[in-house]
């Protein structure tokens, strides 16, 4: 089934983003064979040196610290080798630019050239994003995405002045922080980055990259979207696309599972679309948008309890803070006070034997 991201034909919905699994052509083309729709390269306006040491360390399940600044190879060498390599292979390669706003004009009217399809541009600090946004559109006709960081208090205001700026789409999400994390054993920070900080990126960030996709989503109806940030299953690229991503970026998952999911990830988006008798992703795109309440929503609810389906695990009751659930001491059953529940909805999380009318 063809994608599209601005005119570029794309081999699947699922974009490997920036991360060390993209620090040359070879690890691309690698990507690539496992099925990426696109690939962003690492941020060629990094200077080539060593990072520190343990600047990527896992905190916990699927979520990383990170603390890289550095290329493993020189901007020019990427520009004049990597890039045109990569394309040559079949690549649909996604510059990303930006950090260092010194570099960023010599390197963005050399892409075209070098084979990249697009440009991604990046930066933690929205003012700055928007400077770069600005920079490289009077440097290029290529299409221009705006990478914007959980860390914008105001994600669809720094959203429109990038779009203002000359950006064509944008990929929603990227890591957080700085952060820290500990090891109680030796007391050292988890990081080697300055002052022991880092920046999370993987599963603990989809919360975050969903509401954020929700939002550029409803301010843009029509601009093209990558959702990122917390995409490690087949499940997480459809939750981006209902929230109203075009695609969906992986990234962090590519280190802590392996590159083998982006073809896992296609496998299941093909199965989920079968399932549902769909014919392509954009028949759900945006769906959420239909069911959003309106912020001042105050309705009740009523929970019953499907006694067949029940296992009496008493999770239900456990769960309930205001005591609505519990066991009728003569029958042992499960009961329910619709005057004590508050409505929210913790139950209906813990329990299939539970369903909300």
């Amino acid at each position: 089934m063809p994608y599209e991201l601005f005119g570029c034909r794309l081999q699947s919905p699922v974009i490997a983003g920036s991360s060390p699994l993209s620090l040359d052509a070879e690890a691309m083309l690698a990507l690539h064979r496992a099925g990426a729709g696109a690939v962003v390269t690492k941020n060629l306006c990094l200077p080539v040196r060593r990072n520190p040491y343990h600047y990527m360390r896992l905190s916990e399940g699927d979520t990383l610290i990170n603390c890289e600044r550095a290329l493993d190879y020189s901007r020019e060498r990427w520009l004049a080798e990597e890039i045109p390599a990569a394309a040559a292979g079949g690549v649909v390669v996604i510059a990303n630019i930006g950090i260092s706003r010194e570099m960023i004009a010599d390197t963005a009217e050399r892409l075209e050239a070098a084979g990249a399809a697009m440009v991604e541009c990046v930066s933690y600090r929205a003012d700055w994003l928007v400077e770069v946004v600005e920079k490289v559109r009077g440097q290029t006709k290529l299409p221009i995405l705006a990478k914007l960081s959980p860390n914008y208090r105001e994600i669809a205001a720094v959203a429109e002045a990038c779009r203002s700026a000359g950006a064509d789409g944008f990929t929603v999400g990227d890591s957080i922080g700085p952060v820290m994390r500990i090891d109680i054993e030796t007391g050292r920070p988890f990081s080697g980055g300055a002052e022991g900080l880092g920046w999370m990126s993987g599963a603990a960030l989809k919360p975050f990259a969903v509401r954020n996709v929700v939002e550029v989503r409803r301010r843009f109806p029509g601009t093209p979207i990558i959702g990122m940030g917390g995409v490690t299953t087949s499940d997480d690229c459809i939750e981006m696309v209902m929230a109203g991503a075009d695609l969906a970026g992986v990234c962090s998952a590519l280190v802590t599972r392996g590159i083998q999911i982006i073809s896992e990830m296609n496998d299941g988006i093909a199965c989920y679309l079968r399932r549902h008798g769909l014919r392509d992703i954009g028949e759900i795109r945006g769906v959420v948008h239909r069911y959003l309440p309106p912020a001042d929503t105050d309705r009740g609810m009523y929970v019953r309890i499907d006694g067949e389906r029940c296992t009496r695990c008493d999770q239900c009751v456990r769960s309930c803070v205001y005591g609505a659930i519990s066991v009728d001491p003569q029958s042992r059953l499960l009961r329910f006070d619709p005057d004590r529940c508050s409505g929210c909805g913790m139950c209906l999380n813990r329990c299939d034997a539970l369903y909300e009318e």
